[in-house]
């Protein structure tokens, strides 16, 4: 759950093109719904949030360890399509700051169109 492993994945170890703008967009949302600093390794892993319902379910590590990626491999493309999901469930804080740490990133990232409706 390190920035340096998501680079690692959205790239496929570099055979797939991605701007460096982008990465760095990625890694900005990233830090920001998880509430992390800018300056923040991209070789360290990602802190555990904790749960603030005063309990957790019993499978909670197993359902929420690591982030989550979709390869769409279609059979006309020779690299695969790679999209990233934050995993907010287990490395976030509640839903409202996440919420807010969202809209946040958007307007300062100028794709904050809806984000006041």
């Amino acid at each position: 759950t390190s920035f340096k492993s998501v680079r690692e994945i959205m790239t496929m170890g570099g055979i797939r093109d991605m701007s460096e703008e982008s990465l760095l967009d990625l890694r900005s949302m990233i830090l920001t719904v998880l509430g992390l600093p800018e300056d923040y390794p991209e070789d360290k892993e990602v802190p555990v949030g904790t749960s603030n319902s005063g309990g957790e379910w019993a499978d909670f590590a197993a359902l929420c360890e690591g982030f989550i990626y979709y390869f769409d491999i279609a059979p006309k493309d020779s690299k695969p399509e790679v999209k990233f999901y934050l995993t907010t469930r287990k490395y976030g804080a509640d839903d409202l700051t996440i919420a807010q740490n969202l809209v946040t990133w958007m307007k300062a990232h100028g794709r904050g169109t809806y984000t006041d409706h």
